[in-house]
Parts: structure tokens; sequence; C-alpha cells
């Protein structure tokens, strides 16, 4: 037996107690000169290629839309994820009085309508946030311009349905524009 697979001995209220190692406490020690033979032919991390951090390339350059009966999550969602993004903010809906209370406050001009920002970016895929049901989808967003969804909703009988693979982001936070905040501190 090497020193490894040995029975450790220790006292115990003045009792001698051993104990042999684990099996996996045994395979890790015999396989600990395979495993530094691997890290020898590591590059040092400063050899290392750099890589860009992941940023979904469908996204960029895409209108960014809440849903209908605008609120503040959606407008501040949409507004974060075209700046984070590289894209166009935009509203599906007027906003409600809360929204444009905080939007005069803080000096930020209302997105414009999504109407409108579909016929001047015909090419522009959209990204839904802060929904995903064909229910809060404003009725100009056609459902094969859709590159994404950011959102914290949970998915429903009518969730949008595409045909080809989109970006997805939902997680189950306490809102939308907390899931963009998180993005730009971790990008």
């Amino acid at each position: 037996m090497s020193n490894f697979e040995q029975k450790e001995y220790m006292e115990i209220d003045g009792v001698k107690v051993s104990r042999k190692r684990t099996i996996v406490e045994t395979d890790t020690h015999k396989r600990k000169e395979v495993a530094h033979e691997y890290v020898s032919h590591l590059p040092a991390t400063s050899e290392l290629p750099v890589v860009e951090k992941y940023m979904p390339g469908l996204l960029s350059g895409a209108i960014f839309c809440g849903h209908l009966v605008t609120d503040m999550d959606s407008i501040a969602g949409s507004i974060g994820a075209a700046e984070l993004y590289g894209g166009t903010c935009a509203r599906a809906s007027e906003v409600n009085s809360e929204t444009r209370f905080c939007l005069e406050h803080w000096g930020v001009e209302q997105p414009a309508p999504i109407e409108e920002l579909l016929v001047s970016m015909p090419d522009a895929g959209v990204c839904l946030v802060d929904h995903q049901q064909t229910s809060q989808l404003n009725k100009a967003i056609k459902v094969e311009r859709i590159v994404g969804v950011i959102d914290h909703h949970a998915l429903q009988n009518s969730t949008i349905v595409t045909d080809m693979p989109i970006y997805i982001d939902i997680r189950p936070w306490g809102s939308m524009s907390t899931i963009i905040a998180h993005t730009f501190l971790t990008m």
C-alpha cells in the first residue's frame, strides 16, 4: 500500500480509531500524476487568446419593444436592452402616467412607436422585452421578425412560436430591467 491508501490513525476520547481512505480519495490520488501531465501541456494564462464576452449577434441592430399597456419596466427594459445590444428602443403603445413622469423626471425621451420603426427599419429584427405572449404583442410586429425575447414572466399558453431559433433570456426575477442591469454588470 502507498502512504495515501494506508489507514489513518487518530485518537478520540482515548480510543485509537482507524479510517481507510474512501474510493474517491484513493482514485483521485491514483490519477494525480495523469492530471499533472495534462496540466503541464496547457499554455500559460498569458498565452491564451483573448475571447470577447458573449454578445448575441441576433440582437445587434434589433428593435427592442415591450408589451401593450406600456409600463416602466417595458420602457426601461427597451431602452436598456437597446443600449446594451446596440439596437433601437421602441414602445408598443402610449406610456402610462407613472412612466411618463419617470421619463420626464430623468430627461429621457419617449421611445418612438414600434409601428414607425418597423417601417423606417424594414430589415431590423425585433426583440420582445418584458413579454412573450401574443396577447401582449403589438399587432404591427410580425412573428417572422422576432429575433429574441428577454423576459421575467412565466411561459403560458399564448407564448409566441417561431419557425427559426431565437435568442431567449427568461429568468424568474422581479423585473425585466433587473435582467438587463445584471447583464450590463457581468458582460
